[in-house]
């Protein structure tokens, strides 16, 4: 939690990317300094697309500034942001004004006969693009789109592609999207996941694998490089768990089931391990996840949330081929939540 004077903002207390990632985006918002670099200055203008556009409503021009026996100039039409104040499809009365067809100039964006009585409009659709604006601006904003040698996908954008590219098209392209999920009272599936991940990344803390910093020369077996009983390893990771799930401990149906999926118990018997007592057995998703960890004898991790970069930026490119069997590059950026050297014995 920050104090500015009479500002209070809650941020998030960790240090992993996304964490970092967020208070870069609060402190862009609010004029601070980024904790982050930026990686394209489009990102940084879609977060004021937003106010660019109500700034540019307010300022277009308006029929009511119209003066009487006259009409709204077609020249306006360069700077409106939309045509919806416009007479498009006029009622009886409006298609009756009289003084549209013999006004000084045409075509024209509506005729004002005096305070209430208007005609129509010429459709002034499609509207011009904003004139004079950045690059950044203009790709958000006009249909110069970049080209497909420019473009880099994301992971997680490029991923529904493969397993589907039907849904992908569906989704992505024709934003052909459920409009209102089902409603579920379990815990959503992200914060599933990114509790799993914090466990996993607290374990490779340990080994001195910190997220998102510089690799280690070499790998290390877990079940090598900490050099602690299991057991010992298991309740630092209940500790852990602890501070990022209190909820745990909680009768609810939800508590119930998730206490059980992750660690292997009720919550009375985590409850009980909180107050002194003997920490549960190993079990659950997250026993299974340290088990299988330190079955892994050759091999050690070298790397968390390890990005994708190269010399020419912060994404790899893939050769392959295109739809005509023609060489084409694929340029993909993102993260490898663990990276693992082998051990030769």
């Amino acid at each position: 939690m920050i104090l500015q004077g009479s500002k209070v903002e809650l941020l998030r207390a960790e240090n992993l990317p996304r964490d970092r990632r967020q208070r870069t985006g609060l402190a862009l918002k609010s004029g601070g300094t980024a904790e982050v670099n930026i990686h394209t200055p489009i990102s940084l203008t879609i977060g004021a697309e937003k106010q660019l556009n109500l700034d540019r409503y307010r300022r277009q021009p308006k029929f009511k500034a119209t003066e009487k026996e006259d009409a709204m100039p077609w020249s306006y039409r360069e700077n409106l942001l939309s045509a919806h104040e416009l007479v498009l499809s006029p009622s009886l009365g409006q298609a009756n004004t009289g003084g549209g067809r013999t006004v000084g100039h045409w075509p024209h964006l509506g005729y004002k006969k005096n305070g209430n009585a208007r005609g129509p409009s010429i459709d002034p659709r499609p509207l011009p693009p904003t004139q004079k604006i950045s690059d950044s601006l203009s790709l958000i904003w006009t249909t110069n789109q970049r080209s497909d040698e420019s473009k880099v996908w994301s992971t997680n954008r490029l991923t529904p592609w493969i397993n589907c590219p039907r849904l992908a098209w569906s989704e992505q392209i024709l934003e052909a999207k459920e409009t209102q999920p089902e409603v579920s009272e379990d815990l959503a599936p992200l914060a599933r996941g990114t509790l799993v991940h914090s466990i996993e990344e607290y374990l490779l803390s340990l080994l001195g694998v910190n997220v998102g910093e510089t690799p280690l020369a070499e790998g290390t077996p877990i079940h090598v490089g900490l050099g602690l009983p299991l057991d010992q390893i298991w309740e630092s990771l209940l500790q852990h768990l602890s501070q990022l799930a209190p909820w745990l401990s909680r009768t609810n149906a939800v508590s119930v089931h998730r206490c059980n999926d992750l660690v292997g118990c009720s919550p009375e018997e985590w409850t009980q391990w909180l107050e002194g007592e003997k920490p549960p057995q190993i079990g659950g998703r997250l026993g299974q996840l340290l088990l299988a960890d330190f079955a892994l004898n050759a091999a050690g991790p070298i790397a968390s949330e390890w990005p994708l970069e190269s010399a020419t930026g912060r994404f790899i490119e893939l050769e392959g081929l295109d739809d005509d069997l023609d060489s084409a590059t694929l340029k993909i950026y993102g993260r490898i939540d663990r990276v693992d050297a082998l051990v030769l014995c």
